[in-house]
């Protein structure tokens, strides 16, 4: 008899076969791949998401329109439909987020905030100062990677040359 073979057991048949032990049940052994291989596909969609998610904000001034990008959330606006452009160095009445991305400071997506109730934001928090685009089709804030380039953001929707800081 091998170390793998198990005895006969009293009542069975002389003709029986021994029974194998295989360490386990393949179907068994499938289900944890399985699982470990969820656990880490969502492992890098979860990493995906804040390296993107923390990305500055794509911004795009045509002669026609204004439009951003970032966190796989996208707003554009046509210029005609502008109404209002402010420069300011802080964010206030920020709710709770609709749809959209958090991740640290950075905010991308639709959000609750007062007063203007929907905002469309693509910002990082902790970089100030912010651009708020008034206009037909709602509001929407945003910054550059650098508080230069959201002032030079801000002189490119006023038509105003180089702006200078508040």
């Amino acid at each position: 008899m091998t170390s793998l073979d198990v005895p006969l057991q009293d009542g069975e048949p002389a003709d029986a076969k021994p029974v194998r032990d295989h360490g386990g049940d393949a179907a068994t052994e499938g289900r944890g791949q399985l699982a470990l291989g969820i656990i880490f596909a969502s492992f890098l969609l979860i990493a995906a998401m804040l390296i993107l998610g923390s990305r500055p904000a794509k911004i795009t001034v045509t002669p026609s329109s204004f439009s951003v990008r970032a966190a796989g959330y996208t707003s554009e606006i046509a210029r005609s439909r502008i109404d209002s452009v402010r420069l300011t160095s802080k964010i206030s009445g920020l709710g709770s987020k609709m749809g959209g991305f958090q991740g640290g400071s950075a905010y991308a997506g639709t959000f609750a905030m007062r007063p203007y109730g929907t905002v469309r934001l693509f910002v990082n928090v902790s970089r100030p100062p912010y651009v708020t685009i008034f206009s037909r089709d709602g509001v929407v804030m945003v910054n550059g990677a650098t508080p230069a380039a959201t002032h030079r953001l801000f002189a490119d929707l006023t038509g105003t040359g180089a702006a200078s800081p508040p």
